[in-house]
This record gives C-alpha cells, sequence and structure tokens, in this order.
C-alpha cells in the first residue's frame, strides 16, 4: 500500500532570500515533491484539505497567529516595498517583552504602528524572513501535518503518512517564530492526534534540537519528546536540548535528549537511537509516532555537522520501523538543505528513509 504523501502549492509562496544561514528555500519543497511523483508505485501525493486554523491555536498563541498573518502586509504598505524581505533586527527580551506583549492588540488594530519592530516580540532571530506569502505558506505546512494525522487514524489502509512541510516548525515555541520555523507542524500534529484521543510521541531527528516542540510540552505528560541532535554548546539553538532536560511539573521525565558532537557519524547516530530513544517511545507505548525527519544531519549539509550517509537513512528508517511495526507513524519535514550542485541529495536521503521505514530496499 502506497504511503500517502500530504502537501500543498501554498508553501512554495515563501521564498526566502538565498544567503547566508537563509538556506530554507523553495527549492527544498520542489526537490522533495519531483521525488515524490518520480516514486508513485510508493508515494501518493494528496493535497491538504483544510481543518481551519483551530488546528493552528491549539498549539500557538492567537497573538502570534494575529501578528503573523498581518505583519508582511502592513510592513509592505509602510515601506512601500514590492518584494523587500521582512527581516526582524530588533527583539525585546525579558521585562520588555512582557510590557509589549500587553499592547499587542493594540498594535494590530492601528494600522501606522510598526509592525517589523513589533515582530520583534514574537520572533527569537534573524533567521526567519518573511515575503509575501510566508503566512500562507507556513499556514499550509501546518495544515499538512494534521492532514496526515487524519491519514493514518482514520484511513486503516495507510499506516504511514509522509507530511511535506515547508517552512519547517520544530523550532518554533507557542508564541515565538524562529530558526527558520513560523508555526510548530509536528506539534500541530500532536494536538491533532490529542483531539482524536490517541496518545502520541515525537521524535525528532533533525540536526538541530527541536527547542520549540520541547517548549510546547515541556511541562506535560500526554506528549512524550525525544531529540537526537547536535549538541547544543555547539550549534543552533545553543540555549537548549541539553542531556539534563527532562520535563518539568507534570511533564518530568516525558522529555529525553540525547546531544551528539560534531563529527557523529550514522552508525554512531542510529546506535543511540537504538540504545535510547526507541526504548524511551516504547516504554511511552504510543498510539502513533511522529517524526521530526531532518536529513541535515547528512555529511553533505550546509547547516550540518554530522556524517551521515543515504545509507545511514535507510538503516535509521528500518530501526524505527522494527521497533513500531503496528504503530502509525506520521513523517514530519523539518531540516535538510542540500540541494545545489553535487550536494543535491535532500531528496534522496528522505526517499531513503521513507523506503527503510516501509521495508524497501534501496536501488
Amino acid at each position: 500500500m502506497s504511503v500517502i504523501a500530504v502537501h500543498h502549492p501554498a508553501m512554495d509562496e515563501h521564498d526566502p532570500p538565498h544567503a547566508p544561514r537563509m538556506s530554507e528555500i523553495r527549492l527544498r519543497g520542489e526537490a522533495i515533491r519531483t521525488m515524490l511523483q518520480e516514486n508513485t508505485d510508493v508515494f501518493a501525493l494528496r493535497e491538504a484539505k483544510d481543518l481551519g486554523e483551530k488546528v493552528i491555536l491549539r498549539t500557538h498563541s492567537q497573538d502570534l497567529y494575529d501578528v503573523l498573518r498581518v505583519a508582511y502586509d502592513r510592513f509592505q504598505r509602510q515601506t512601500q516595498t514590492t518584494d523587500e524581505p521582512l527581516i526582524v533586527d530588533t527583539f525585546a527580551v525579558g521585562r520588555m517583552r512582557t510590557e509589549g506583549l500587553k499592547h499587542v492588540r493594540e498594535i494590530l488594530e492601528n494600522e501606522d504602528a510598526d509592525i517589523a519592530h513589533a515582530l520583534g516580540m514574537f520572533v527569537s532571530d534573524a533567521t526567519s524572513p518573511m515575503t509575501k506569502g510566508t503566512f500562507k505558506a507556513a499556514y499550509w505546512a501546518a495544515q499538512c501535518a494534521a492532514h496526515a494525522v487524519e491519514v493514518v487514524l482514520e484511513e486503516a489502509q495507510h499506516r504511514i503518512a509522509y507530511a511535506l512541510c515547508r517552512p519547517p516548525g520544530h523550532h518554533a515555541s507557542r508564541d515565538i517564530a524562529g530558526g527558520f520555523c513560523f508555526f510548530n507542524n509536528v506539534a500541530v500534529a500532536a494536538e491533532q492526534a490529542l483531539a482524536k484521543g490517541k496518545r502520541p510521541a515525537i521524535l525528532d531527528v533533525d540536526f538541530h534540537h527541536g527547542n520549540g516542540t520541547q517548549d510546547i510540552f515541556y511541562a506535560r505528560s500526554d506528549v512524550l519528546f525525544v531529540s537526537l541532535h547536535c549538541d547544543p554548546r555547539f550549534e543552533y539553538p545553543f540555549w537548549a536540548g541539553f542531556s539534563t532536560e527532562h520535563g518539568e511539573g507534570e511533564g518530568e521525565g516525558y522529555n529525553l535528549n540525547v546531544p551528539l558532537p560534531p563529527g557523529t557519524t550514522g552508525e554512531e547516530f542510529n546506535g543511540e537511537l537504538e540504545k535510547q530513544a526507541l526504548p524511551r517511545i516504547a516504554e511511552f507505548k504510543p498510539d502513533v509516532l511522529l517524526i521530526s525527519l531532518g536529513t541535515d544531519t547528512a555529511r553533505a549539509d550546509p547547516e550540518g555537522q554530522f556524517l551521515l550517509d543515504t545509507a545511514d537513512f535507510h538503516q535509521m528508517g528500518a530501526k524505527i520501523s522494527a521497533a513500531f511495526a503496528t504503530t502509525p507513524i506520521v513523517v514530519v519535514q523539518e531540516g535538510g538543505y542540500s540541494v545545489a550542485g553535487e550536494n543535491n541529495v535532500l531528496s534522496v536521503n528522505v526517499k531513503a528513509f521513507m523506503y527503510g521505514l516501509q521495508g524497501i530496499a534501496l536501488a
């Protein structure tokens, strides 16, 4: 039975400038979609249905949603720009943010308020430029993740689904965007599973720690979060992802971080996956497994420092499949930026992982 691959063309409308630390470009989605279209014996493309803003607002604040919704149009009108990206350069922290948040509705209601700088209350860094189509793309990326959950929970013939989400999501927290991310797609998927009465676990295998996902569920026991990633002493997000972070309150023990050093090989990565991550997830006994798939762990990736090869992604998928052979699985696309020249391996590695997950040998 083919894997349903959920996508939406509106995600192509997020088209930020290609500059240093701006590797999240439209070509990423195009490359993966082309791969899916070329392998119709394995994947069946399905356009996401609109489940409404409610599936996003289960995860994110109304303030974040509304500010992202109006930010670029208002910036464009105020600056008289045609296609200049909106890049936040002023960030509110500590008490400044606390006080500023009290006035968000006033800012939204005043068409002349400086939305570009107000956005600094809702963005953690300068790696998430907004363009005309960014909000629309982020909206549909979240819809893709939620729809993929519906597929595996409501269509018995499809145990595995893939959500082609772009922009990615795992760095976005409840009311803060950042790290190429605006809405947290895998968190939206988890909330969709909960709304269906299911018990979700999240496995994040991106090179970077999913700090946003961790933050959203850190004090909760209804969602397990497990992440293998580069040691944050050396890589983004720098201030989250340490092994000492176990959750708090009701969430104590429901957060597992496995930070790995730069230069980690595929054998080492998959070894820790099998040794630490998969047993903890099995202990949780999830009704549905959500995988934040980042292939920026690849040897050639411009945003990573790991050394995984295509065969390692295939083995990763196979190990997960062996551990959860009957569990519904949704794979949500996160990072992976190798789309240029000889290093154009993003779609190859996504394919390898998905083939491993389905028990299909690589040619």
